[in-house]
């Protein structure tokens, strides 16, 4: 094999290997998904993983785009705005606690997060990235689901549609990647995972419009934002 092209081909090989060394084990009785009261009572009860699509997006990406610069990347809708801020409003209304929030380090995921549960609670995992072309934002992502949430909350993670179609293919089947669905995931902690349930965009709208629940839950540090300007 020509030297350049063993250049070319090894550091491809190393990403896949990395990759399949870190596939979680699923459940194989997560064939049976929760759904509606089921899911939401699972989700009062913390344990949970549940990773999103970002929001509605207008415009894409420049190609000399810049992390630290927003208007260089695709920018929240107006109803991607809107729906980020739903997202924290349904998650108050149906007392689900959340307690840490992990996003991509791109403007449109990192918005989501502050405007549905505010700054404080938000960790930039700049490893996750965008797994289109990255094969170790692949490995964050089933790091992340592989990884029980603190005390009895849960995890909110907000990604992009093709980290969980290549990631979490089984995921993105079931659960779909529109924009604004989520699949909801149980670790046990040893790399193993079950795919509870799916949170698709059409359900937790229809919660985040319902009466708020009197339900006992830890307290949550709710600290919504709302000043994220959108692209109009």
């Amino acid at each position: 094999m020509p030297p350049h092209v063993r250049d070319l081909i090894q550091p491809l090989l190393a990403a896949a290997l990395i990759a399949a060394a870190f596939v979680p084990t699923f459940d194989a009785r997560a064939a049976t998904l929760l759904a509606g009261d089921d899911l939401l009572t699972a989700l009062r009860g913390g344990g949970h993983v549940v990773v999103f699509v970002h929001t509605e997006t207008a415009g894409s990406d420049r190609a000399d785009f810049d992390m630290d610069d927003c208007d260089t990347q695709a920018r929240l809708s107006r109803k991607g705005w809107q729906d980020a801020m739903a997202l924290g409003r349904a998650a108050r209304a149906m007392a689900v606690p959340v307690f840490r929030v992990h996003t991509t380090p791109f403007c449109r995921a990192r918005h989501v997060a502050y405007l549905a549960f505010g700054a404080d609670m938000t960790v930039h995992d700049d490893g996750l990235g965008e797994a289109c072309g990255d094969s170790g934002a692949a490995v964050a992502l089933r790091r992340l689901v592989t990884t029980p949430p603190p005390r009895s909350g849960n995890t909110a993670a907000f990604t992009h549609a093709c980290n969980i179609s290549i990631s979490l293919p089984r995921a993105a089947q079931a659960c779909g990647t529109g924009p604004g669905d989520a699949a909801v995931f149980r670790a046990d902690g040893r790399s193993g995972v079950s795919l509870a349930g799916c949170l698709p965009y059409a359900l937790w709208t229809k919660w985040r419009d319902a009466p708020p629940q009197a339900v006992t839950v830890p307290a949550v540090p709710w600290k919504p934002g709302a000043s994220i300007p959108f692209s109009k």
